[in-house]
């Protein structure tokens, strides 16, 4: 196990329970979200709405995730709050963009393992 073999882990600060709840956050964004996309000629605005709890696992990650992939890719990338959900905002290249997708945009990004290990080990892992 990573946290075992990493000699500087302070078991006092691991949080597995902290891990799960952003991985059922992440099953809740995949499976229950509700995406309404807006193409626009050099990308798309997402609105992603869902249930109470669903909004909650989406008020947590899409702002989260926006810094992340204008990182990576180099687009343009905001998120609004909206009263019943949240907007992704993405430009750049618009014919990539909108062939990914919302689902497709929150995967991009060599982030994820190291971002999941920070939660376990009970670091903030974003900025």
């Amino acid at each position: 196990m990573l946290l075992q073999a990493d000699p500087e882990t302070d078991w006092g600060a691991v949080n597995i329970d902290k891990l799960r709840d952003h991985l059922v956050d992440m099953d809740l964004l995949t499976r229950k979200a509700e995406v309404t996309r807006i193409l626009r000629p050099d990308g798309a605005r997402f609105e992603v709405r869902g249930s109470p709890r669903v909004l909650s696992a989406i008020n947590t990650m899409v702002p989260a995730h926006a810094p992340f992939l204008a990182g990576e890719t180099g687009w343009s990338v905001a998120s609004e709050e909206m009263e019943d959900g949240v907007a992704l905002i993405v430009g750049g290249d618009g014919e990539q963009i909108q062939g990914l997708g919302f689902f497709g945009l929150m995967t991009i990004g060599v982030h994820h393992q190291e971002h999941h290990l920070m939660i376990a080990k009970g670091r903030k892992p974003h900025h």
